[in-house]
């Protein structure tokens, strides 16, 4: 779980970046994954290199459809690495102590749970429908700032973590719904 005195916000902002103060053991992690995700994408690509296509076993093979979609699904990680913090930003009229107040009545209209909330910080979780003890859940963190709301979401699972590009968009849109009506 993310707490709030982990998070820092002026960093976060001008970044656009989630920043959280970590040890380096935490951010290992990411670089490991990143360096094995870059090093399997080098050796698919020698390796279909290799494939001889004037030959017509090779150039019917398996490898020959199998390598370029593991090369996908390992650029489309790659990506989920480098990009899971990134922030993404609501424009708003408002000022942050009225935003504060709206994403507040946001929250309770969609029935999030709030975690843990500040002034200038709301963290958010919602548990997936076949979540057995909170295992399966996503946190969504809120920085309110002068007429702007940035937002990411994070997938906390006890094994690899499932997409969240498309909850970027769907969130990104209800919000922009919510706030261009409160207008």
């Amino acid at each position: 779980m993310i707490r709030i005195s982990d998070i820092e916000i002026s960093k976060s902002i001008e970044s656009g970046y989630l920043i959280r103060r970590r040890n380096w053991i935490n951010s290992l992690d990411r670089i490991l994954l990143a360096f094995i995700t870059i090093a399997l994408m080098v050796y698919l690509t020698s390796t279909f290199l290799d494939i001889d296509f004037h030959d017509p076993k090779d150039r019917n093979s398996f490898l020959t459809f199998f390598l370029p979609l593991c090369f996908l699904f390992l650029t489309y990680f790659l990506y989920r690495i480098l990009m899971q913090n990134r922030l993404t930003c609501i424009e708003t009229s408002f000022g942050q102590n009225k935003n504060h107040e709206l994403l507040c009545v946001f929250i309770k209209e969609f029935q999030y749970d709030i975690l843990q909330e500040s002034k200038e910080i709301i963290i958010v979780n919602e548990e997936d429908e076949m979540s057995f003890n909170g295992y399966w859940s996503k946190d969504i963190i809120f920085l309110i700032y002068e007429r702007k709301i940035y937002f990411n979401i994070l997938y906390i699972s006890p094994r690899a973590s499932r997409t969240v590009l498309f909850f970027h968009f769907i969130l990104k849109h209800d919000l922009k719904k919510y706030f261009s009506k409160a207008t």
